[in-house]
């Protein structure tokens, strides 16, 4: 587990905006709570309790103690049209998968007569769902008013926890459940083993300072998963624009790959490039200097290499969900027995690097076919030969590639980065969902709710 010290998260406190902000608790009859996180310590007092040690400071608690409803739903009969497309949002485990933290929608909804006439019922907003088999333990924050399926316990939190706190708590508590599931076909909780489950409890201002800095982790994560969706889009729309007409062209040719720019000639692939097969490496293993690469890419090391060249092209030959995907690869490596590798024939009018882009655009998935056996698709080398592609200058080439290339070189660094911040995350759960370290969190206006939170020193 990566470490992560005090200072780095005061440096996190530094560098993030910190405003007072409210807790609102479940009862209306409470007062809300202004916090806002003023630093971090390190815990040296810990209690043992059976969920580990946790601060001395901090309860533990069954979830039922803390809770003013957890309850299951249920299924509305599915041959009767009048109990769905209503107005109420039915929550399945798909939705909470797809969902991240917060659920705003679903997609599917029932009616009040399905919901009267079935065990589901309404989930106010701001509660956790649970799920308890199929996507075991995965949770989500309802940010709607919803009914659920029976694999899933809605939860409402007392006015003694804070939802986002609970939400963290069971991601981090999730490897677990293994061990208190019930097994059958396949391992499931029940609403009662949910009950009866421990939580370490801080008081209110903490759980708010320990879910804000780790919600400030999902923000940044979800940032970049917005920004990596934004430039493979702006991949597509790149690839649609210059891999079919170029760049600065004003005039164009109808050919049978359709309207491309006048200056472009159009040729067979299996004029410019040779095909060959792979073959099955007598030795793999799992670290070397000669990589092998084959359907799913990188499959292993070996100790010799077939070819040593630069900018080839590997084509999965075969494989369920993986033929006739395209990597592009250079210097000492051997090719598998599930590739095909494409090399220029000695054709100076040939840039590689582009028809790396070409082929991915192509979706070579379509000209896959039936293996003999019948039981997988399959890509040839006459297949490939016999396609139509177009041929533009090979400067023209160049700059193409060097577009798309920068292009995925930057989602290549987003992704990296999103490693990075889902590695920290993990880290700072084990931190402070355990109390080694804790939040400290200025209660704001403490006059109105000193009987509601206890120091957090």
């Amino acid at each position: 587990m990566r470490k992560v010290s005090i200072r780095t998260l005061d440096e996190f406190l530094r560098n993030t905006k910190q405003e007072p902000k409210t807790i609102e608790t479940t009862k209306a009859t409470l007062s809300s709570l202004t916090v806002k996180i003023t630093g971090f310590y390190k815990e040296t007092d810990f209690k043992q309790t059976p969920i580990g040690k946790i601060p001395k400071q901090w309860d533990i608690t069954k979830l039922q103690k803390v809770s003013l409803k957890i309850k299951a739903g249920g299924t509305p009969k599915v041959s009767i049209k009048e109990y769905w497309n209503g107005g109420i949002p039915f929550v399945k485990i798909e939705d909470i998968t797809s969902a991240s933290k917060y659920l705003n929608c679903t997609k599917t909804t029932i009616s009040k007569l399905g919901l009267k006439n079935s065990s589901a019922w309404i989930i106010p907003k701001n509660s956790l769902l649970l799920a308890m088999y199929g996507s075991m333990g995965e949770v989500a924050i309802n940010k709607i008013e919803v009914a659920t399926n029976q694999a899933i316990l809605g939860i409402i939190p007392s006015e003694k926890t804070y939802v986002e706190y609970l939400y963290y708590w069971f991601q981090y508590f999730k490897p677990q459940w293994q061990k208190y599931a019930k097994l059958t076909t396949q391992p499931n909780l029940t609403a009662q083993i949910v009950r009866n489950a421990h939580i370490p409890l801080p008081s209110l201002a903490e759980q708010w300072g320990v879910a804000e800095v780790l919600s400030s982790v999902d923000r940044a994560i979800e940032k970049t998963e917005e920004l990596i969706g934004r430039l493979e889009r702006l991949r597509k729309a790149l690839m649609q624009e210059l891999l079919t007409k170029g760049i600065g062209h004003k005039e164009y040719k109808q050919t049978p790959i359709g309207k491309i720019p006048i200056e472009w000639n159009i040729v067979k692939l299996g004029s410019i490039f040779i095909f060959k097969n792979g073959k099955r490496p007598e030795i793999v293993k799992e670290k070397g200097v000669v990589p092998i690469y084959g359907a799913g890419f990188l499959q292993g090391y070996t100790n010799k290499p077939m070819i040593n060249l630069e900018n080839v092209i590997i084509i999965a030959r075969v494989g369920k969900g993986s033929a006739g995907k395209v990597y592009l690869a250079s210097g000492k490596m051997w090719i598998s027995d599930n590739a095909i590798y494409a090399v220029p024939n000695n054709n100076r009018k040939v840039y590689s690097p582009f028809y790396y882009y070409y082929l991915q655009y192509l979706r070579l998935d379509k000209i896959a076919v039936r293996s003999a056996a019948g039981g997988y698709s399959l890509i040839t080398q006459s297949s490939l030969s016999n396609l139509y592609v177009p041929l533009p200058p090979i400067n023209e080439q160049q700059i193409i590639y060097n577009i798309l290339n920068s292009i995925d070189n930057w989602i290549t660094l987003e992704f990296k980065r999103k490693e990075k911040l889902e590695k920290l995350k993990r880290g700072l759960m084990n931190l402070l969902l355990t109390g080694r370290v804790r939040v400290k969190v200025e209660v704001v206006n403490a006059s109105n709710t000193r009987s509601l939170v206890k120091d957090t020193r």
